[in-house]
C-alpha cells in the first residue's frame, strides 16, 4: 500500500492505525506530523516526512490512498485501486468519478465515519476494484502527458497567435 497523507485528513489516527494493523507493507508520506509518524511507524508501516517517487511503487502496489488529482491519475494509469480522501470540491468531484468507475472508494467529510479497516480490506480483497482500475489503465495505455501538453500548447499557440 502506498499512502500519501496529510495532517488535515479525516480521522488520520484511525487511518494510520488501520494501516499498521492491516499486515500489509505500507509506504506512507506524512509531512508535518512527526509525533504521529513516530507513534505509528513500524516494521511494515514506513512513514516518510518527505515526498517519495511514486512511479517505482505503482507497479507493485495493491492500493493507493491519496487525495489529489496528480496521484489519482498516475495510480489509475497504473491500474491500481484507490482510497480517496479529498479536501477541496474539485478533488471530491474527481474522486466521485473514480468511485463511479468502480476503481476506488471515497471517504466523505459528512456522514458516518468510515471504518478504515473495513474499507482497506474491501479494496484489497474485492477484485472488482482492481479490475475497474486495470480496465481504465488499458483504455489509456498509450497516454503520454508530454504529448498532451504539446497538444495543449499547440492549440493555445493557434488561438493566441493565428497565422
Amino acid at each position: 500500500i502506498f499512502a500519501y497523507l496529510q495532517p488535515w485528513m479525516l480521522r488520520l489516527e484511525d487511518l494510520l492505525g488501520a494501516l499498521k494493523a492491516s499486515g500489509a507493507d505500507v509506504i506512507c508520506t506524512l509531512a508535518g506530523a512527526p509525533v504521529l509518524a513516530q507513534r505509528f511507524q513500524g516494521e511494515r508501516l514506513r512513514i516518510f516526512e518527505h515526498p517519495v517517487a511514486l512511479e517505482p511503487l505503482l507497479p507493485t502496489a495493491d492500493l493507493v490512498i491519496a487525495y489529489g488529482s496528480g496521484t489519482t491519475a498516475a495510480t489509475l494509469l497504473a491500474g491500481v485501486p484507490l482510497l480517496l480522501l479529498p479536501r477541496w470540491a474539485e478533488q471530491y468531484l474527481g474522486a466521485r468519478r473514480v468511485e463511479a468507475l468502480g476503481a476506488g472508494i471515497v471517504v466523505r467529510a459528512k456522514g458516518p465515519a468510515p471504518s478504515y479497516p473495513e474499507v482497506i480490506r474491501t479494496l484489497l480483497s474485492d477484485p472488482r476494484y482492481r479490475a475497474a482500475a486495470s480496465q481504465l489503465a488499458a483504455k489509456y495505455v498509450d497516454f503520454s502527458s508530454e504529448r498532451s501538453i504539446a497538444r495543449i500548447v499547440s492549440t493555445l499557440e493557434r488561438v493566441i497567435c493565428p497565422r
